[in-house]
């Protein structure tokens, strides 16, 4: 997270030259008792105290400056980020609530699969108990008016054999009259059977259809709750997965936050401080005096 400004850069790149030069003029030992610059030669018992003491000055301005800028930004941005969050409705993700979430669904998905098959298996029992129960009073039905068609069937052939027995009892036109009024109650008995027949068979199809529909029905039901489970346990996966990878991601921020904080702060902070530091040591360890000339411009 590049949170520091240009001015703070800046300030930083300044002090790292700051300190730098002050770790050099240590290391080196430059101590110059006069200068030489554009024909002006500048000779002071308190020169030297000078030179260090403005390059020390400088240094630990720039020091106490980017250390006080890179608090305020830090912070600055930090605050920025929760109040973005807040905003768009963004909260830090909590690894443990991701665990307890994902734990959940799995739970969920098996629970609404384990409901979906003891559906299906009630609903299949439940048409099959209704199916037998239809067939039965169906074919109790049939099985009724069958006994009633043939016993007015038995009834017109008993009296078509009496009449047989005696065709000269009513006369002849009577006898041929009485015949064919029971050969047409006989015939008309017998389609009725057969349209019963018909019926019970049209019946019998149509019932099956409506159980078929509504077994179709159940599967379809059965289908759409599995499909939701499976959508469920894939959830629960992919909130796992984000957990572990938010998981790694911590550690990574953990390993990675305190090296960037060194390299952003405290290495700049311990450059300034290393060349103040030396220029303290050269203060105190002066080397053999020698002028320190320029060149003239």
């Amino acid at each position: 997270m590049d949170f520091l400004s240009d001015n703070s850069k800046k300030e930083k790149r300044s002090l790292l030259a700051a300190g730098c030069g002050g770790i050099v003029i240590g290391l080196l030992k430059i101590y110059p008792t006069e200068i030489n610059f554009a024909g002006l030669r500048f000779d002071r018992p308190s020169l030297p105290i000078a030179f260090i003491a403005v390059l020390g000055t400088v240094t630990l301005y720039f020091m106490f400056k980017y250390w006080l800028s890179h608090i305020y930004e830090r912070s600055d941005a930090e605050m920025e980020r929760i109040a973005t969050e807040i905003r768009d409705g963004k909260v830090a993700m909590d690894i443990g609530r991701l665990e307890q979430d994902a734990t959940t669904l799995l739970k969920e998905s098996e629970d609404k699969r384990k409901l979906a098959a003891a559906q299906l298996a009630h609903e299949n029992n439940r048409l099959a108990t209704v199916e037998e129960k239809s067939t039965e009073e169906i074919s109790s039905q049939y099985e009724n008016e069958m006994i009633k068609l043939q016993g007015l069937e038995e009834t017109k052939k008993k009296a078509l054999e009496e009449l047989e027995k005696e065709p000269n009892k009513y006369g002849k036109a009577l006898y041929l009259e009485s015949k064919q009024t029971h050969m047409a109650d006989l015939a008309q008995i017998q389609d009725t059977r057969l349209q019963a027949e018909k019926k019970q068979i049209f019946t019998l199809a149509e019932k099956q259809g409506f159980f078929k529909n509504e077994r179709v029905n159940a599967q379809g039901n059965y289908e759409a709750i599995l499909k939701l489970a499976e959508e469920l346990g894939e959830k629960a996966i992919a909130t796992s997965q984000l957990a572990v990878r938010l998981k790694h991601a911590q550690k990574t921020q953990k390993f990675a936050l305190p090296l960037q904080t060194f390299m952003e702060l405290y290495f700049p902070l311990a450059v300034g401080a290393l060349g103040i530091a030396c220029l303290v040591w050269l203060y105190y360890y002066p080397p053999d005096p020698r002028p320190l000339v320029i060149p003239g411009i």
